[in-house]
């Protein structure tokens, strides 16, 4: 019985050990506009994960009860959308790559410098499929934008444009308050700061210092 029982912590805190990094960051919004009655950017955020070594996702969630319709993607180390997920029914999000923006991010050019959304547009915005408000992202929702990245760019490097704002994001959102104000929001530096490299090692030392002890423990 101690035999198999060192044999499965052991086994457990490898794997703890080998899964410990995580390649995400969180990030929150500023408005860059005021017509709505309230302000909103305090429950939008996204979520920016490393899907594999060429391709990046854009998980959105909003925390209120007004509509996230369209976002937009200004330069950087992207290439293109790649696809889109969205929230499982019963929810109503609905973006398809077939729905796009008519125009650039509401009230963008009077940001320093304008924000442009990269070209060509239908590969850097996207749009929820009409009704638009009521297909968005609101309470609860979620819509994941997948982008492939360009030639030699990787994860980190979109992280670090974004850090400096060669990357910007933009979101338009509808349905704000009892009215129907919209306003638009853009990016702000992440308060969730991805795993490093000397993190996951200091992780990893601490899980096989751990792990010694516990082969002496079970001895």
């Amino acid at each position: 019985m101690k035999k198999i029982m060192k044999k499965r912590v052991f086994f457990a805190l490898i794997v703890l050990c080998v899964t410990a990094p995580s390649f995400a960051d969180m990030y929150g919004f500023a408005n860059i506009t005021n017509n709505g009655p309230i302000n909103v950017a305090s429950l939008l955020s996204v979520d920016v994960t490393q899907r594999d070594t060429t391709h990046v996702g854009f998980k959105f969630t909003n925390g209120s009860s007004s509509s996230i319709c369209q976002i937009y993607f200004d330069d950087g180390t992207l290439l293109g959308i790649s696809s889109i997920e969205n929230s499982p029914t019963p929810t109503r999000v609905a973006f398809s790559p077939t729905a796009k923006p008519n125009a650039n991010l509401p009230g963008g050019s009077t940001l320093t410098p304008p924000f442009e959304v990269s070209t060509p547009c239908e590969s850097f915005a996207a749009d929820a499929d009409s009704p638009i408000s009521p297909n968005g992202v609101t309470s609860g929702e979620w819509v994941h934008i997948i982008f492939s990245l360009q030639l030699g760019k990787t994860f980190t490097d979109t992280i670090n444009a974004l850090a400096t704002g060669d990357l910007r994001i933009g979101l338009h959102v509808q349905s704000i308050g009892t009215t129907d104000f919209s306003d638009s929001f853009v990016n702000t530096p992440p308060n969730i700061p991805p795993v490093s490299a000397p993190a996951a090692l200091v992780l990893g030392g601490i899980g096989l210092g751990f792990i010694g002890w516990v082969k002496k423990r079970f001895a």
